[in-house]
Formats: structure tokens, sequence, C-alpha cells
């Protein structure tokens, strides 16, 4: 009964009218921090900034966290007569941001306050040119308007559309060196931070040739230029005639298509240039000011091609160089979805299409293997089938790419290549040999394959002899099972490379690349007419992918972990 009674009395005490129960753990934790935004973020990578404060004397640090990121300590000062602390986070991705802040005491910590941040999803270009014209039925107008909605449409002077400068059945501005001009408004606002970024292939390197420029009332506020074989990436000190320029310049341009960006850091005082994806030069800027005048392209004075200008109102960051500095996927096959090919040149029959517009036109004999997915060239025409119009003889068994030059429902096919071969570009392919000798895939110039029994990538002069090899260790036996192939042609460095199943295995140097304007051929070398070809390929053939453009290593490894189906 004792311990009932005293039950009784303690509750009866807690319960008295007027008096309050005071958790001790609750009267020593101190308020939530107050969260004072001083910057929002305009993009990822740009920092949120925030001021935390407390009334509470005792407080000695604040804690705080961004969404499920790691959370930080930051000591408390004095200020105001507050404890405050200036803290920051940077968020690698767009969307809503929740920021989370405690005040913490000796003897506890607060309850969270919280705010929410929205990352803008957006890179943030200003201005954006594709130059991309398909021609004929692509107007003009359409490759000189800015893509970012706001239909500035540049002008022009003695402009010439280069079709297959960089992409094949694609025209690009051609500049002459001497009055081409592509021009409009000032884009950017020099006098703060700001960035381009453009594709250019030149054709002549010596000299002083300006590619882009903003220009003020007597100086260039901004100029992308070659001077001697240089990539340079500068501007004037000032405003008035003869003032001296500052830039940022790399020595090695050549005459390929050629990846450029630069960046002027108001905050830094820095001008950055990057070549091909990486930093190639930084230098200390000049005092900024603006310049207000035309942003133009060549400016009479450049001579070449170029492609994809885009401009921002800030910095460059990396994930602006990634985003464009990136191989243009050029053809794609999925040869399940190919067509038996009997009896040949019938419409409807004898294809294997693919994305881009482009497909393989195939040969009699060729035949989808449905069992494994594969496309399957070999000698004879399927056994037992009536429809044989080969009689039992021995088949020739190759396709060549095309594309339906028809308007309309009906099929008019041509022959047309599926990469620029003197230029960077990548293939990637799964295929399953059944003897030890064979060009799987090619287009005139180069060649991948199984060569005297070594797998092989190689590279021909337009004699037909072989100018460079990148093979692999010799196959000892068929290997009866699919696998990753891909040949890396890096035009900027002269190579050529092989990886077989994710690892590159070779390279070779290819000094002297040129271009192949015969179609890519699957299964065969090269061809002369339906019923003869060289080097021809006996096996199948799963998928095949072609991209203009050097695929970095990690990124080949990666397709072939995930598989063919990836």
């Amino acid at each position: 009964m004792r311990s009932v009674l005293a039950g009784a009395v303690a509750l009866a005490v807690i319960l008295v009218p007027g008096a309050a129960y005071a958790d001790p753990v609750a009267l020593a934790r101190p308020a939530p921090p107050t969260i004072t935004v001083t910057h929002t973020p305009i993009d990822i990578d740009d920092p949120f900034t925030a001021t935390l404060s407390s009334d509470d004397p005792a407080v000695i640090s604040f804690t705080y966290h961004y969404d499920n990121e790691p959370s930080r300590v930051a000591p408390a000062v004095d200020r105001d007569g507050k404890k405050v602390a200036d803290v920051a986070v940077t968020p690698e991705f767009p969307g809503t941001m929740f920021f989370s802040a405690w005040a913490r005491t000796a003897d506890g910590v607060s309850d969270a306050a919280s705010v929410e941040v929205r990352v803008p999803n957006v890179i943030g270009a200003n201005a954006s040119f594709s130059f991309y014209r398909w021609d004929p039925w692509y107007p003009e107008s359409y490759a000189l308007e800015d893509q970012t909605g706001n239909r500035t449409v540049l002008e022009t002077t003695d402009l010439v559309w280069q079709k297959d400068a960089r992409l094949i059945d694609v025209a690009h501005p051609l500049l002459n060196g001497t009055t081409s001009d592509l021009r409009t408004d000032a884009l950017l606002d020099t006098s703060g931070s700001f960035s381009l970024q453009v594709w250019a292939r030149p054709d002549a390197l010596a000299g002083d040739r300006t590619l882009l420029v903003q220009n003020g009332d007597a100086a260039a506020g901004l100029r992308l230029y070659l001077k001697d074989g240089a990539w340079c990436f500068g501007r004037a000190a000032s405003d008035t005639a003869g003032a001296a320029s500052v830039a940022a310049c790399a020595p090695g341009a050549t005459r390929h298509w050629t990846h450029l960006a630069g960046s002027h850091d108001a905050d830094a005082h820095t001008l950055t240039l990057w070549v091909n994806g990486v930093v190639a030069a930084v230098t200390d800027a000049p005092p900024a000011w603006a310049s207000d005048g035309a942003f133009r392209i060549g400016a009479g004075s450049f001579a070449g091609a170029v492609a994809e200008l885009k401009t921002y109102p800030r910095k460059a960051r990396a994930i602006d160089i990634a985003a464009q500095n990136t191989p243009t996927k050029v053809g794609s096959w999925n040869f399940a979805l190919a067509l038996p090919c009997w009896p040949a040149d019938f419409e409807g029959l004898c294809d294997a299409p693919g994305d881009y517009s482009r497909h393989f036109t195939t040969t009699t004999g060729s035949w989808p293997d449905r069992s494994n997915g594969e496309l399957v060239f070999d000698r004879t025409f399927p056994a037992g089938n009536p429809n044989d119009p080969t009689g039992g003889a021995e088949t020739v068994e190759f396709g060549r790419s095309q594309i339906n030059r028809s308007p309309g429902g009906s099929m008019i096919m041509e022959d047309i290549p599926v990469l620029r071969t003197d230029e960077s570009f990548t293939v990637e392919l799964w295929a399953r040999p059944y003897e030890l000798d064979g060009t799987a895939v090619a287009q005139g110039s180069f060649s991948l394959g199984l060569r005297d029994g070594r797998w092989s990538l190689d590279a021909w002069t337009e004699d037909g002899d072989i100018a460079a090899t990148a093979a692999s260790a010799p196959v000892t036996e068929v290997p009866d099972q699919l696998t990753h192939l891909v040949a890396v042609h890096d035009a900027v460095a002269g190579t050529l490379t092989l990886y077989v199943n994710g690892g590159a295995v070779a390279t070779a140097a290819w000094t002297s690349p040129w271009h192949a304007s015969r179609p890519m051929t699957i299964g065969a070398r090269s061809f002369t007419g339906p019923d003869a070809a060289v080097d021809r390929w006996i096996g199948g053939l799963r998928t095949l992918d072609a991209w203009q453009g050097v695929t970095p290593a990690a990124e080949i490894a990666g397709w072939y972990a995930g598989g063919w189906w990836s």
C-alpha cells in the first residue's frame, strides 16, 4: 500500500492546479536558430550561403547540413549582441534543397530550423546557336537562330554552307578568312564574369585570326582567336585605341575539329582557356570593362568551319565544358531488327534499319538469327528454306550503309557514309565470329575485326595498303561467344586505339587520316558489287553504334560492364 499511496501523492502534486511540469532537459535546450539566407544558388556548383544566429548567449556552435549530406559544425561568434556563424554549402544537383541548422549549448541542442532552397535546373546559356543545317530542306535561318528562346537570328556576310564538314549529311558555316562574318548585338556583359564555348575547324593556322569577338568603341572586350598556331582567349585592358591586350594562349592548334571554351572570372580576376575539355592556359585578367558592340563570328579573318556556339553570363564550370565536349552519336543499329534477304534488292527485305535515318542494305543470304538476336553472315542461304534463290550456291553476304531519300512512303535508297573518318570517331560493336579472319565493320580508311588470328583495328591508305594496325594478342580458337569491340580514332593525338571486352589492348599512330566518302560496310571491308567483297566476316553481329568524337576509356569500360543491351 505504501508504494501505491506514494505514487498517488506524486501524481497529485503534478496535477495541482496552477503548477507546471518542466522537463529539465528541455529547459537546457536553446531555441532553434534563425537562418538568414545571404545568397541563393543560380545553378549547381554555385554556393548557398546563410548566416545562422541566436539570441541565447550560451550558444557555442551551430550544426548544419543540406539534404542527406553529412552534418558540419561552425563555431558561434559574437556579433551585434547575438551568437552568429556564416556558413556555405554547394549543391551538386538541381532541384529542391532543404537546408537545416541547430543551435548548440554546453547542455543541449535545439530543434531544427529549416529553409527550402530551389536550385535551378538549367546550365544557364543566355545564347545558343547550333549551326546545324540538314540539307536541303532545313532553312538557313533555323541554323542561325538562337535556341534559348530569344529568337535572335545572326546576320551574315559571304557565308557558305559546307556539307559533311563535321557530321555526314549536315552542313555547317564555312568562313573564308577574308570577308566572311556572322554577327548580332552584344551577347555578354564583359564587365562581369562570363564564358563561352564553340566548336571550330581551322583551315589556316598562321597569322592572327579572330574566331569570336565582342567589341567596344575602340577595343575588344573579349576575343577568342588563333595566333600563329596557338589558341588564345583574351581582352583589351581598356576601351581605348592601341590598348594593350592580355590573353591566355595554348600552342598546338590543328586543322581538326576542336572544342574551345573561354571564361572570365571577375572575382578571381582571371582569364581561362579550355581546349578539348582541358584547361590549357590561365592568366591574370586586366580590369574589367563593358563592351557593348557587336558580337561577331569570323570577323573577316578566321578561315574554317564552326559549330555549336554557346555563351553564359557567368564563369565557366566543369559541367558546362563536359556537357558540350562530348562525342555526337551518328548511327545506332540493333541487328535483331534486321530483315532476311531473299531475293536481293526486294523492297522491304534486305534491310537492317537503324536510328538517324541510316540503314544497312544487305545481300542475298544475310539472315537474322532470331534465337540470339544477331544478323548472321556466312556462305550459304539458310538450309531448308524453300525460297532459296541460289540453288545451293555459295553466297556473298555483307551490308552497306544507305539512307532513304524518298519524301513519301516508298524507299529510294542511296549509299551514304556514316563517319567523317579523317576526324575523331568511336565505333562500338558486339560480334560473334565463326572463323578467325574477316572484317566486321569498315569504312574505307579503317576496318575492325579479325585479321591473321588477332582482333585488329587497321588504317588503310587510299591505295588499299595498311597504314597502321592496333592488334590484340593471338586468338587461338574461335571464341563462340559475343565479344565487345571498340575502335577509337583521336585525330588530334593522331592515334587509333583498340578496345576488347572493355579494356584497351593496343594503340597505333595514324598521322595521315583521310575521309572515306564511301558507305560503311558490315560483314566485309569493301565491295565492288553485290557478289564481290573483300575480307568477309563469317559470324554474327548483334549491335553497332557510331559517334563522331573520342569516347573516354572509363566510359568504354562501362559499356562492356553493362552488357550488350546497355
